[in-house]
């Protein structure tokens, strides 16, 4: 049987009332399987996979899943980064709450009131965690390694 190695785009379990989902490859190629061994894939992972190949009627091919051979290291997520910078975190915390505001129409869409909430919530930040330039201050201050024997 044909092997490949893959990088995992996503996985798509079964359908309520059918038996097989499928694998879709970073190349954009479909491996299909059933549910017990589509639970063996993560997406980012990279992996050597069997497969078996049959043709269609419209001269492409479907590609069966057969096992996972062997995985290699997951692929880095390129989204994924740690946020630590205290300013970045303010800026996700008035943006976040800013949209649900505004999309629940308790502050208007216009300039004002979005700079006015903005304002007040850069505030309630500030009261809740302390500001970035504390925060960064007490971080670098805070070296001393707690007493865990009393």
């Amino acid at each position: 049987m044909p092997e490949a190695e893959i990088t995992i785009q996503y996985v798509n379990f079964p359908r309520e009332g059918k038996k097989r989902g499928s694998i879709k490859s970073s190349e954009g190629k479909f491996y299909w399987a059933g549910a017990d061994l589509l639970r063996r894939f993560t997406k980012g992972e990279v992996c050597v996979i069997e497969y078996a190949s049959t043709p269609r009627d419209d001269g492409g091919e479907w590609l069966t899943l057969k096992r996972k051979v062997s995985t290699s290291a997951m692929a880095p997520s390129p989204a994924f980064r740690n946020r630590t910078d205290p300013a970045e975190q303010k800026q996700i915390f008035v943006t976040a709450l800013l949209k649900e505001f505004v999309a629940s129409g308790k502050v208007e869409a216009s300039r004002t009131a979005v700079v006015t909430a903005g304002n007040a919530l850069k505030g309630a930040y500030d009261d809740l965690f302390g500001s970035a330039a504390k925060q960064t201050t007490e971080a670098q201050l805070d070296d001393a390694m707690p007493d865990f024997d009393t």
